[in-house]
């Protein structure tokens, strides 16, 4: 219903505008017909218009890397039966992922850093197919939800030991943390993100 909603309101925003456009220019160069509306610009005009908006973009995407790039960043030690991981966090506002069991906040971690915790094959087999490759452990796996602009997914996830947050000087030691696990990279110097929500705890 929402979409339906906002696929009109856009629809007749856009037409409104082209009318009032159409109607305070008075121009040749705008026309409409049958519902379609047509522009008589020139190639030229057409190109660099073109050629400035990719500036534009590409200027607002190394912004906003960036600005990634000064993003707070903890390190984090991860324990998962037996076997141990330290990685560079992420601390992102944004994120809100919480286990449905337990109500438990969930933090994400990349496939590499799974590979650590579970074993390679183990990760493979949890990030493909959403279960854990054998019987042992089962009650330390989860599915959660997530809702991103792309579009509705669900992460597997493992339930860990304990993970100890470093943020200089300061350490904190959680118990029982959901990790979820992403199957590419974060793309950048970090492997795994941490809500604000929970250094803040």
């Amino acid at each position: 219903m929402l979409d339906i909603f906002v696929l009109f309101s856009v629809t007749f925003c856009f037409a409104g505008l082209i009318l009032g456009l159409n109607l305070l220019i008075s121009s040749d160069r705008i026309s409409v017909n049958n519902g379609a509306v047509y522009f008589d610009i020139s190639p030229l005009v057409l190109i660099t218009s073109a050629f400035i908006f990719y500036i534009i973009i590409l200027i607002y995407k190394k912004v906003k890397a960036n600005n990634l790039a000064e993003s707070k960043k903890v390190e984090l030690e991860l324990y998962y039966i037996g076997t141990y991981a330290k990685v560079k966090a992420l601390v992102d506002s944004g994120h809100s992922l919480t286990d449905m069991l337990t109500d438990s906040e969930v933090i994400i971690i990349d496939l590499k850093t799974a590979s650590e915790l579970l074993g390679q094959s183990e990760a493979n087999y949890v990030v493909e197919h959403l279960m854990p490759l054998n019987n042992e452990n089962t009650e330390r796996f989860r599915a959660i939800p997530v809702k991103t602009v792309s579009g509705k997914s669900i992460l597997p996830a493992i339930r860990l030991d304990s993970m100890t947050v470093i943020d200089n000087p300061e350490k904190k030691l959680y118990k029982n943390t959901i990790a979820a696990i992403m199957k590419d990279t974060f793309g950048g110097d970090y492997s795994a993100i941490i809500s604000e929500q929970i250094i803040k705890n």
